[in-house]
């Protein structure tokens, strides 16, 4: 089957983007605009999801036994790693509560309560934290997108089985379903970063079956010569840069799908100088363990707030402070210069992968065969 590797280089990059974004350390990248808002990147991970898996599945869901078979191994792919960074969160609520017995933990953050709630538990379990059964975000913060992702895909089948025989039929639906969630998301929010546990699904049916649209349109193309396909590369970076730069905090953003659409769609063909370099291998390696990046960097940036609570404890200095970042006030990490913690962002960075490496292979890879229905 034919894969397109420029994409999977795009997906290891957008994973560290979206890494970087949650990471609070007060360095020389922390008040670029493109990195606040680079949380649009979830959305790039939409639409490419939507046009992989309309390349894999596209004529292979046509009864019902084709629809357990991709459920399941969907849940082959989102859940074991999901479950396994979840049980991290939980062993550390566990060893929080332990310290607190013996009166050691002085922090305000309680074992679980606020985002770590016993009961949030069940529904991170079941993957449906993110379908506006809570008022926040819980537990490992990054996968509301899995949640709303799996239901997507379960949409995206029974949608493909009732349109299998008429791609009119097929299409009319794609339509329908972004057009609606188009609105629903315009109505009820200021921007995209305010669409994750309450409007998350629309936001993901958009970016999607866009996605699984622009796999449509590649396929009537794909042998097609795209003219100054380095220039046209080169331009829709620039494209995403600024308006991720400008737009990510306004009413425009949940026009951001659109924009990664035209991206992938160029980057699909993989005619460009810039496709090449996205093929070399250690971009190649960052692609393949992005879900992986993706998955755990919240629970080391928590390992990392952790630790420093626990040093201003011995040292009785506050590391933590409040700053005021793009008209925001943000709570950040600062050690004495920015340039150490510009030494720090690269060390986590470097911790950060080598940990997603070891997750992808001991856990992805290895449950990656693991289904219901073969």
């Amino acid at each position: 089957m034919l894969r397109f590797h420029s994409l999977d280089g795009w997906r290891g990059v957008a994973a560290l983007l979206v890494s970087l974004y949650h990471l609070n350390f007060f360095n020389h990248l922390h008040d670029w605009d493109f990195l606040r808002n680079s949380y649009l990147f979830v959305d790039f991970f939409f639409v490419l999801s939507g046009f992989v898996i309309t390349h894999a599945y596209k004529d292979k869901l046509k009864n019902t036994i084709d629809f357990k078979k991709f459920i399941s191994r969907r849940l082959s792919r989102l859940l074991p790693l999901h479950l396994f960074v979840l049980a991290l969160f939980i062993l550390f609520e566990l060893l929080k509560l332990f310290i607190a017995q013996f009166g050691m933990w002085t922090s305000a953050d309680l074992p679980f309560t606020g985002a770590y709630t016993i009961q949030s538990i069940f529904s991170n379990l079941f993957l449906i934290h993110s379908l506006g059964i809570h008022d926040h975000l819980s537990w490992n913060y990054p996968s509301w997108s899995i949640s709303v992702e799996f239901y997507t895909y379960i949409i995206f089948a029974v949608v493909g089985l009732i349109g299998y025989k008429s791609r009119k039929l097929l299409r009319l639906q794609y339509s329908l379903l972004i057009v609606l969630s188009f609105y629903i998301i315009y109505i009820n929010t200021d921007h995209l970063n305010d669409a994750t546990y309450h409007y998350g699904i629309f936001r993901c049916i958009i970016g999607f079956f866009l996605g699984s649209i622009c796999y449509r349109f590649f396929l009537l193309n794909k042998n097609k010569v795209i003219p100054y396909a380095t220039v046209i590369e080169i331009f829709s970076i620039i494209v995403i840069y600024f308006f991720t730069a400008y737009f990510g905090k306004e009413k425009l953003s949940i026009i951001a799908p659109i924009i990664f659409t035209f991206t992938v769609y160029i980057f699909a063909f993989e005619q460009g100088l810039l496709s090449k370099l996205l093929k070399v291998k250690p971009i190649q390696n960052l692609g393949k363990w992005s879900y992986s990046i993706y998955m755990i960097h919240a629970f080391i940036i928590l390992i990392i707030g952790r630790s420093i609570n626990f040093f201003e404890n011995i040292t009785g200095h506050s590391y933590f402070n409040k700053y005021m970042i793009g008209g925001e006030e943000t709570e950040l990490v600062y050690f004495y210069s920015p340039y150490l913690m510009d030494f720090l962002t690269v060390i986590f960075l470097v911790i950060l992968v080598y940990i997603s490496s070891f997750t992808y292979k001991n856990i992805e890879l290895r449950m990656s065969n693991f289904t219901l229905f073969k």
